[in-house]
Order: structure tokens, then sequence, then C-alpha cells
């Protein structure tokens, strides 16, 4: 995921991203901006999305990528 982010840093810098990662009070504190739609990609990984599906599946995607991070 670090290399999503510095991509995205690099070549789309206007482009709202929030990295979903980190124990469960990191990303509690992140829920708040993905409930208010204040992003325009979220960078997880399928374990966060299982483990925080009762949020994220809340959300109204437009689009969803799912890869796997080596």
């Amino acid at each position: 995921m670090t290399n999503w982010s510095g991509e995205f840093a690099k070549c789309a810098p206007t482009v709202k991203m929030i990295s979903y990662k980190g124990n469960f009070a990191h990303r509690r504190n992140l829920q708040g901006d993905l409930r208010m739609g204040q992003f325009q990609v979220l960078l997880t990984t399928y374990e966060y999305i299982i483990k925080d599906r009762p949020i994220l599946s809340k959300l109204k995607w437009v689009h969803m990528i799912i890869g796997e991070w080596v």
C-alpha cells in the first residue's frame, strides 16, 4: 500500500486519498471521513475490508478494485 500511496502523491496530488489501515482506533478515526464521503480513493487491503465490512458495506461505491499487496 505504501507504494500506491506514494504514486498517488506523486502523480495525482489533488486526489483526496485515504489510506485505510492500522489498528482499530486509527481506522475508527478515519470512518468519519468515509461516512461523509470526503475521499475519492480508498486504499486498503482485503483483510480490512473483511474486518470492517459493516462500515464499508454502507458506502455507495462507484468503482472498486481489489488486488493483493505483496
